[in-house]
């Protein structure tokens, strides 16, 4: 037996034939997959091969290799189960507890499911006998699960049947928008004409709130502006059967009352066709970042209406971040474009005020040397050569309490034109 042992330390063994039980799903040699920004826990890649292999579970059959070639195998599915259980400052058995909970919360063990036999989850979760028994009695106790001995172990059903809102703001991004928002829909929902029980949270605490969600199959749920950070709650709600509604996000899955984009630029360049019918366009780009996808989507839509309106684009500036270290060169560099542009599009509100203080100090009259475009800009409109599309949020917020409050769920995909202000 040394002697095996010294041979296989020194390789000499390594062009030797050995058969070993590996995963029968590892031949599912399938691609993978982008999933950008699609409703799911976060914006990533998906292999194929493992989605579909776990259909089949955890299957082994033999299969003949070299010496060299198996000790690579084993040490690889070595490697993936440390890095699959290695969760800090958490023992086994309550990180096995919290992915069972997990997994009854998110709907993949429905009310009434048998949950798999014990040898399965033991091979499933890597762990002994004793420690999926102690985490199946814990569940038990905390009225999670039921279990008979000679029947199996299965979901309880503990969901509610009072009708609930639940109205998630997006603060994953301090804003002033958040703090408005709640007054308004608080204020809508006291004055709601059918009453209803509802609770305001923000999307950063919801998880807090999700296992409560779904757990009443009676539930309702309005997303505001919902980040992308969501779309993992939202597809997981949807798959529950829990009816919800976005606002101002228009996927196609989902109920949706959203603000019109391209409407509401067709709108702004109709004006600008009747002002300057051979107009040089400015674009001040925003930073490119998932959570304020929606700045992107205007910009993509802006180049498409500079080149379909047959208007020249002569400068673009992007900036890094919201910092006004890196704002203020950008502004500097377009307005020393001013020979060059009539109009200069602002696709976030939030840099309006530094170019027309820059502006100001060199001596740039807005409406007469440069006329602004953009989005939602909050401020009185006292500056002239201003174009600002008014996005319609009372109209959103009163399609989504309607929906909210109607006695049986209908489908609401509702495009809200925006109102267009130019001073």
């Amino acid at each position: 037996r040394e002697n095996f042992r010294k041979k296989l330390r020194n390789g000499e063994l390594n062009e030797k034939e050995v058969e070993i039980p590996v995963s029968s799903n590892q031949s599912l040699n399938l691609p993978t997959m982008d999933i950008p920004g699609l409703p799911g826990s976060q914006m990533g890649m998906i292999n194929l091969g493992d989605v579909f292999g776990k259909g089949f579970g955890n299957q082994k059959k033999n299969q003949k290799m070299s010496v060299e070639e198996s000790h690579i195998y084993l040490l690889q599915e070595e490697v993936d189960k440390l890095l699959r259980y290695r969760i800090t400052g958490m023992g086994v058995t309550d990180r096995v507890k919290n992915w069972i909970s997990k997994d009854i919360r998110e709907g993949i063990y429905p009310p009434g499911t048998k949950l798999p036999t014990r040898m399965v989850m033991m091979e499933k979760y890597n762990i002994a006998r004793a420690s999926i028994d102690k985490v199946i009695r814990q569940l038990v106790e905390e009225g999670l699960l039921s279990s008979t001995q000679g029947s199996g172990t299965y979901v309880l059903d503990n969901r509610n049947t009072e009708p609930h809102l639940y109205v998630v703001l997006n603060t994953e991004q301090e804003c002033a928008e958040a703090n408005v928002f709640h007054t308004k829909l608080s204020m809508m929902l006291a004055t709601a004409s059918r009453e209803i029980k509802y609770s305001i949270v923000g999307s950063k605490d919801f998880e807090k709130s999700f296992s409560e969600v779904l757990q009443n199959s009676h539930s309702r749920v309005i997303w505001s502006r919902p980040s992308i950070k969501s779309y993992g709650y939202i597809a997981s709600l949807s798959k529950a059967a829990i009816p919800q509604i976005l606002i101002n996000r228009p996927i196609k899955a989902y109920n949706f009352a959203t603000t019109d984009t391209r409407i509401a630029l067709d709108k702004v360049f109709e004006v600008v066709k009747t002002q300057t019918p051979k107009a040089r366009m400015g674009l001040l780009a925003p930073i490119l970042d998932l959570e304020e996808s929606f700045l992107a989507e205007r910009e993509v839509y802006f180049h498409e209406k500079v080149y379909s309106y047959g208007f020249s684009l002569s400068y673009m500036g992007r900036v890094k971040d919201k910092s006004t270290k890196e704002i203020f060169p950008v502004i500097r560099e377009a307005l020393d474009q001013i020979e060059n542009m009539d109009y200069l599009f602002v696709p976030d509100f939030y840099m309006v005020p530094f170019v027309i203080s820059i502006a100001s100090e060199r001596g740039i009259v807005l409406g007469k040397d440069l006329k602004l475009i953009t989005i939602d800009w909050n401020e009185d409109m006292k500056e002239k050569g201003i174009i600002c599309v008014k996005q319609k949020w009372d109209e959103m917020f009163e399609i989504a309490l309607d929906w909210a409050q109607s006695e049986t769920v209908t489908k609401v995909q509702k495009f809200i034109p925006p109102e267009l202000i130019v001073t």
